[in-house]
């Protein structure tokens, strides 16, 4: 575990504190700055011999495309909700995928349950399981447009 990764995380998950809480008492910022100090230490480890670091630039440009994805997909559970037929499909989807990564594994599964109308329910390294809830939703799962995103992201292979 590097020093400067649990310094660096811990001034970070107390300026958040600070920022949320809005207390700036002793003893809130002692709390505060204590309990930053231990999620930090609990969740600064080794890196794994066999995942390659996150790809943090790459990274940082998959978001404002999740964003849209994310705007889209709340218009689309927008105009479901207004409707008075409720036109919803609600289903299971077992989505296989060829990422290769683990920590790709985990953000597609993350940005699918981010997404309105999805919810990923489990993960595996190698498929996810997702509640769609309705047509559209379950259409863009299998545009498989997210994976290849996040295949970017780590230059892995995904499904094509």
């Amino acid at each position: 575990m590097s020093p400067r990764t649990l310094i660096l995380k811990t001034i970070g998950l107390f300026g958040l504190w600070i920022l949320l809480s809005g207390k700036l008492d002793a003893f809130h910022l002692s709390i505060g700055f204590f309990g930053a100090a231990l999620i930090a230490w609990i969740n600064t480890e080794p890196q794994h011999l066999d995942e390659p670091p996150l790809p943090l630039a790459r990274l940082v440009l998959y978001l404002p495309w999740l964003f849209w994805e994310v705007v889209k997909s709340s218009l689309n559970i927008t105009k479901i909700i207004l409707d008075p037929k409720l036109p919803i499909n609600p289903r299971l989807v077992q989505y296989p995928t060829n990422l290769g990564s683990n920590t790709a594994v985990v953000l597609l599964g993350n940005s699918i349950t981010l997404t309105p109308g999805t919810v990923t329910i489990e993960v595996s390294s190698s498929k996810l399981v997702i509640h769609a809830l309705d047509d559209e939703s379950s259409n863009e799962l299998e545009s498989r447009s997210m994976e290849q995103k996040i295949a970017e992201v780590f230059h892995s292979r995904g499904q094509t």
